[in-house]
């Protein structure tokens, strides 16, 4: 019975494999760091007019400060666990 449930429960798309979720949720962390790295080039020009200030210096800032946030998550793990139903 149990082995049916979960054959119903992969064919409604209920459950996915471990490794692929893995696969995906590492590589959505990885294009969020992307973006995050990126992120102070697109915006310092812009918000150093706004601020009058150098913007190589702010976008120096931004890229520090994003780098050091982004090494604090990095010691966050994705954890999965089965779930009993």
């Amino acid at each position: 019975v149990q082995l049916l449930r979960e054959k119903l429960r992969r064919e409604k798309g209920e459950v996915v494999e471990r490794d692929y979720a893995i696969e995906q949720g590492f590589s959505f962390a990885r294009r969020l760091r992307d973006q995050w790295l990126g992120w102070p080039a697109r915006v310092s020009a812009l918000m150093a007019a706004e601020l009058g200030v150098d913007p190589h210096r702010l976008e120096a800032l931004l890229t520090e400060q994003v780098r050091e946030q982004l090494q604090a998550s990095a010691a966050d793990e994705l954890r999965l666990h089965e779930r009993v139903i």
